[in-house]
C-alpha cells in the first residue's frame, strides 16, 4: 500500500453524508462558475456595443475609479477627438461636471435645464406618456422575469458504496454504551456505592 492510499475506513453513514457534502460544494460551486462566467460575458457584450457608441465620460472597470474620476472631473474629463460628440453635449457635460453654484440647473431649477442647448427637441410636456427605451412588462409585485434566469442544477447524489461479502460494517461503533456517568469514580465524590 502506497502513502497516497487511505487506511481509514469509514462507516456508510459517514461516507453517504461525506458524498452530500461533496456533491453539494461541488454543485455550488459550479453554479457560482456558472455566474460568474455569465456576468463576463455580459460584460464583453457590453464593451462591445460601448466601443461602436465610445464610452461615457468616466467609465472605469470598478465603482470606486468612476467615483474617484468623478471626484478628479478636472483633470480626468476628457473629449477625444476621435469621438463624435457636439459641442451641446460637451458644454451640458461641463455644466453638470463642475462646482455646485455653476451648476446646470442650480440657479433657475427645472427651467434652466429646459433651456440648455442640448435638451432643445425635447417635448418635456409630455416626456412621461414617452415608451421605455427598454420595454419592461410586469405582471405582478413578485414578478422576476425581466431578471437574468439562473436555473436550478439537478443535484445528483450517488449512494454510499454497500458493503461486500464478508466486509464489516462499523457503523457508529465508537458510541456503543458510552455514556458520561461512566467517569464518575473518577470525580471528587469518590467511588460510586454499590446498594
Amino acid at each position: 500500500m502506497t502513502a497516497t492510499e487511505s487506511t481509514i475506513r469509514f462507516s456508510g453513514h459517514t461516507l453517504d453524508k461525506a458524498t452530500k457534502a461533496k456533491v453539494t460544494l461541488e454543485n455550488y460551486y459550479s453554479n457560482l462558475i456558472a455566474q460568474h462566467i455569465e456576468r463576463k460575458q455580459r460584460l464583453a457584450k457590453l464593451e462591445d456595443s460601448l466601443k461602436d457608441e465610445s464610452y461615457p465620460p468616466f467609465c472605469s472597470e470598478n465603482p470606486q475609479e468612476t467615483y474617484r474620476k468623478v471626484m478628479n472631473w478636472r483633470e480626468t474629463l476628457t473629449f477625444p477627438p476621435e469621438v463624435p460628440i457636439s459641442e451641446e453635449a460637451k458644454e451640458t457635460i461641463v455644466r453638470f461636471c463642475c462646482e455646485a453654484e455653476r451648476r446646470l440647473g442650480s440657479q433657475r431649477g427645472m427651467d434652466e435645464l429646459k433651456l440648455a442647448p442640448f435638451f432643445r427637441g425635447v417635448d418635456w410636456d409630455h416626456i412621461r406618456e414617452r415608451p421605455a427605451a427598454i420595454p419592461v412588462e410586469v405582471r405582478s409585485i413578485d414578478d422576476t422575469s425581466n431578471f437574468d434566469d439562473f436555473p436550478d442544477v439537478k443535484l445528483e447524489i450517488p449512494a454510499a458504496p454497500l458493503p461486500q461479502d464478508g466486509e464489516v460494517i462499523y457503523k457508529d461503533w465508537v458510541f456503543i454504551n458510552y455514556t458520561f456517568k461512566r467517569f464518575e469514580g473518577l470525580t471528587q465524590r469518590g467511588t460510586p456505592t454499590k446498594k
